[in-house]
């Protein structure tokens, strides 16, 4: 199976991720053509339950543009509210938080960095509001917050 993204041509991004057969893909150009992107703009019908969701009037103009799940190409697989950057032919993930910038590799990255040490928390997460990152402990549950002078998990 081959995944193509449909992606709006006024903000290049995502709307919506489709399977297209792999015969139909290799009947019409082979992957990472233009003739089968073609051959999918004119044989995918638009999505009019996305139409009624997004409350667009009319559909959006779009183009096509093949993904990999596997990351075999473009970077990244499409989703959904990701972009497609023509001039690196990359897909770029949804900015996770307003914080968060896009570095010369075109990953995401946290104003403060992930913390290395685990020292048993297994599960963290980022704290928007306040800037800072949580975990919580395996063995206890107990909630952490990252301190970014000592490099080390302090109870919260």
């Amino acid at each position: 199976m081959a995944y193509f993204a449909e992606i709006k041509t006024d903000t290049n991004t995502v709307i919506r991720v489709i399977v297209v057969s792999d015969s139909d893909v290799s009947n019409n150009g082979g992957d990472l053509s233009s003739e089968t992107e073609t051959w999918v703009a004119n044989n995918i019908i638009n999505d009019k339950l996305l139409m009624q969701n997004e409350g667009w009037s009319e559909y959006p103009n779009t183009y096509w543009k093949q993904t990999s799940k596997q990351k075999a190409f473009r970077k990244n697989y499409a989703g959904t509210d990701s972009t497609y950057d023509a001039v690196k032919d990359i897909f770029i993930p949804k900015q996770p938080y307003a914080s968060w910038t896009l570095n010369v590799d075109n990953e995401w990255q946290p104003p403060v960095a992930i913390p290395l040490s685990d020292n048993g928390i297994i599960d963290v997460w980022w704290d928007e509001e306040n800037q800072r990152w949580y975990g919580i402990k395996e063995d206890t549950g107990v909630n952490y917050v990252w301190n970014t002078i000592n490099n080390e998990w302090e109870q919260a």
